[in-house]
């Protein structure tokens, strides 16, 4: 399908559309940053269903409806929200109020996409203090301030139509689908099981080429604040269904998404031993193991890769912790890891 081009708010963007397999369609918006591509993927069914909704830019649900009528296709009439971040429900606010679909979301992301002017702020101000107790400097800790931010005019509350556990059943024959819960890049993340297709939606549970940073929960979960040790956890889910192909939130769709899953499992083992080596030489800080970790990301000075780097060291820091191979105390006000 042709690219469609329009500007909006200086950003440049423009939709693409493919059919996967017969009654599964990806639509995915290119934008200029980093994750370059979000996919939705509309469903056949009665009614259809889409999956994620892209961010909130002026112009770009108007373009999507065009783009449903242009391919003749039903308007949807429920929309799932993988997960609650803001390039995945920046548009349920559109789809409910102007086309009258139910929104779908998981019950531990249902704020963020009910309340998200009110969670954004919160949010951002426990983040700042998780920074401040870790001794990150105040520069960086307006860095992740920016970020948030940033989130702001991308999204809008939404009502929320369903509130899922895991286990949800939606659509009938070949395209019935599954909901399973893969809490860890967001505390309501879901997947989607189209068995009969052999084919599951990750969102951003499992990426083709990127390894989705993980969450850091507010509120916390149970005893854990970052997502990490859950994500792990979760991608033993993905491996388990034996799907042939998988359909991301960002990229391309890819084949062989067990092998995936199991290769970012490898992967973060192997980050954790190294950060933990680290450590044990003395890298106590959280901003130290940052920049031994991330240094090429960081040179840049970019908000966004500071706060996805912090996201991370602190995931690895909480499971080695659990493992009983660091200890964290504090240090010169500070909280820092030693072994």
């Amino acid at each position: 399908m042709a690219l469609e081009k329009q500007g909006a708010e200086g950003r440049e963007w423009s939709i693409a559309s493919e059919e996967i397999e017969r009654g599964i369609i990806r639509f995915f918006i290119k934008v200029p940053f980093d994750v370059e591509e979000m996919n939705q993927y509309w469903l056949e069914g009665n009614p259809p269903t889409l999956v994620d909704t892209g961010p909130y830019i002026p112009g770009l649900y108007n373009s999507l409806v065009s783009k449903f009528a242009e391919m003749r296709l039903a308007r949807p009439g429920r929309v799932i929200v993988t997960h609650g971040h803001i390039d995945h429900y920046g548009l349920a606010r559109e789809f409910s109020k102007s086309m009258g679909c139910k929104i779908w979301v998981h019950r531990e992301d249902r704020d963020r996409v009910a309340r998200h002017e009110e969670m954004l702020v919160a949010t951002s101000c426990y983040y700042k203090g998780i920074a401040a107790e870790w001794g990150v400097l105040p520069v960086y800790q307006e860095m992740i301030g920016r970020v948030m931010e940033g989130f702001a005019s991308l999204a809008h509350s939404a009502p929320v139509d369903k509130e899922m556990e895991g286990g949800e059943v939606f659509g009938d024959n070949e395209l019935m689908g599954q909901i399973y819960h893969c809490p860890g890049h967001s505390a309501g993340q879901v997947i989607i099981h189209l068995p009969a297709r052999g084919i599951i939606i990750t969102g951003d549970h499992l990426l083709g080429n990127i390894t989705p940073n993980p969450e850091l929960y507010f509120p916390p979960r149970g005893m854990m604040i970052s997502g990490l040790g859950d994500y792990i956890g979760s991608l033993a889910i993905a491996a388990s269904l034996k799907a042939k192909l998988a359909l991301p939130g960002h990229g391309k769709p890819f084949s062989s998404p067990a092998a995936r899953a199991k290769e970012i499992v490898k992967h973060h083992k192997e980050r954790s031993q190294r950060i933990w080596k680290l450590v044990e030489a003395g890298h106590a800080e959280l901003l130290d193991l940052c920049w031994e970790v991330f240094s090429e990301e960081l040179k840049a000075n970019d908000p966004i890769q500071f706060f996805l780097a912090t996201k991370e060291i602190l995931g690895h820091l909480e499971i080695l912790a659990r493992e009983g191979r660091v200890n964290f105390i504090r240090r010169d006000g500070k909280r820092v890891a030693v072994v």
